[in-house]
């Protein structure tokens, strides 16, 4: 399957929190909380934002107010980028 490389570099951010979080829930003993997530089809969303500090706002909104899991990525490095 060929993607563009803005999908992959999505799809790869959602895979790397959805993986993150999965542990993150296990480690801490949230095993119902995961039963509940993978009987939903392990919805997930991602949302971009433009700076970090609407990142860390966004977050405190999730985590605090809504009270939903959530795991936060970014961007990864080209593979060039990694090589120094």
């Amino acid at each position: 399957m060929r993607m563009a490389d803005g999908l992959r570099g999505r799809a790869l951010c959602c895979s790397h929190a959805a993986v993150g979080l999965y542990g993150e829930l296990l480690e801490e003993g949230e095993q119902a909380l995961v039963a509940r997530w993978e009987d939903t089809g392990c919805a997930k969303v991602a949302l971009k934002v433009d700076t970090e500090e609407d990142m860390l706002e966004l977050e405190a909104t999730v985590r605090y107010t809504l009270t939903l899991a959530m795991e936060s990525t970014t961007r990864a490095a080209r593979r060039g980028e990694l090589m120094s």
